[in-house]
């Protein structure tokens, strides 16, 4: 049974990646426009609040409308937080 939802693959269109002792980096690009980068940074090495620090990106284009979207985000001690004008906002707390 059919569902009418078609995906095709797509092939890797630009692909870069760093790797150091304490941050990382990438960027991906397929060839349908599809995006994605990030870079993290670990922070605190060895102490009792040791993680890591990334922001990044990623977009796309809408295959029936043509509409891009891109989010762009943080991720940290404090979650993941991602911002794109096309997410809803939280309402500012009083």
């Amino acid at each position: 049974m059919s569902t009418g939802n078609h995906f095709s693959i797509q092939r890797l269109a630009n692909a870069r990646f760093r790797c150091w002792t304490e941050s990382y980096q990438y960027a991906v690009e397929t060839s349908d426009g599809t995006k994605k980068e990030e870079a993290g940074t670990l922070k605190d090495a060895g102490s009792d609040h040791e993680g890591i620090d990334v922001h990044g990106s990623y977009s796309w284009t809408d295959e029936k409308t043509g509409e891009k979207f891109t989010v762009e985000y943080v991720a940290n001690e404090n979650g993941f937080q991602p911002k794109g004008a096309h997410l809803p906002v939280a309402p500012v707390a009083p």
